[in-house]
């Protein structure tokens, strides 16, 4: 049309996993590449920092932008142990998100206290108050679900947690030890991740790994398919005909400020029942190389290579 693209083609690699794809950037044979976790502070500081955070130019080229995306853990609802919501809630009062986001993320994430990210309109961190870090409120939500520990702390509760083969366990080995502070023995699986999207939609889990990014920058975006009854992408299996009506109702709702608010209304539902654990908000964690100016790629992690034009 009148806006012609300023390169010849755009290629796509696909590699099994961060680490590779970043060897091939660091190689030279990359444009456009994720960084691996732990990676991003020295990627800064080599590369320089996008002035926007979403375009990449030469020597400011390191693009750490807020993106509309949570990780989270998924629980199996229907799992005898994980059927009771105050194991739920204690697992996720459990963890130390903000340990995670300055050890393994080096501040470029933030914990999660509402699984609508920041950046889409009705997100609200206070909303999942179990996200909060309170080892005491954990303990005493398993005592009252009738696990008490023993003399050597443990509670007698034994899991798994799935993680895909292609991702280091760092994140889940310290999921484990925060876990285990409070008594609960949780074992590590990697597996390939076809295998986790079958066990998923089998329900042949207790805990997963998982991530999403908006296709839409709206709430219903994140609570209906991950929490709305019957829809494929609630691997949790949880079912709340209180959350189901509440996001109908704001489904019908033509008045924007009205929608949101009911939208929040069904995300606090949500977030007392548990059937997931926000965990991370990060950044977007993408780098270009110096052969290109203006490739963007933005806050739903969407590269916009329209711009991007052969530097000089």
């Amino acid at each position: 049309g009148n806006n012609p693209a300023k390169v010849d083609a755009v290629h796509f690699n696909i590699y099994k996993d961060t680490d590779t794809a970043f060897r091939e950037f660091e190689a030279g044979n990359l444009d456009l590449c994720d960084i691996p976790a732990g990676r991003v502070k020295e990627t800064v500081e080599k590369y320089g920092q996008s002035d926007d955070g979403y375009t990449g130019t030469p020597n400011k080229q390191t693009m750490v932008g807020e993106v509309l995306y949570t990780e989270y853990l998924a629980y199996n609802v229907n799992d005898p142990v994980l059927s009771d919501k105050r194991v739920r809630q204690a697992m996720s009062l459990a963890i130390n998100r903000q340990n995670l986001c300055d050890t393994l993320y080096e501040g470029f994430a933030k914990p999660a206290g509402d699984i609508v990210p920041p950046g889409i309109k009705g997100n609200d961190e206070t909303t999942w108050q179990y996200c909060g870090y309170d080892v005491d409120k954990a303990n005493k939500l398993l005592d009252e679900a009738g696990y008490p520990a023993g003399p050597d702390g443990m509670r007698g509760i034994e899991l798994t947690v799935m993680v895909a083969s292609n991702n280091k366990t760092d994140e889940s080995e310290i999921l484990q030890s925060d876990w285990k502070a409070v008594g609960i023995e949780v074992t590590i699986d990697q597996k390939e991740y076809a295998t986790m999207l079958d066990d998923y939609i089998a329900g042949n889990f207790q805990i997963g790994f998982r991530g999403w990014t908006a296709d839409y920058p709206i709430m219903d975006n994140f609570l209906q398919p991950l929490m709305y009854t019957g829809v494929g992408d609630n691997v949790s299996h949880y079912s709340s005909a209180d959350f189901d009506a509440k996001l109908d109702e704001a489904r019908k709702t033509v008045d924007e400020g009205e929608r949101v608010q009911l939208m929040h209304e069904a995300d606090a539902i949500a977030a007392e029942d548990m059937p997931i654990i926000p965990m991370l908000h990060k950044t977007l964690n993408k780098v270009t190389s110096n052969k290109f100016t203006n490739i963007k790629v933005n806050a739903a992690r969407i590269p916009e290579l329209q711009n991007a034009t052969p530097a000089k």
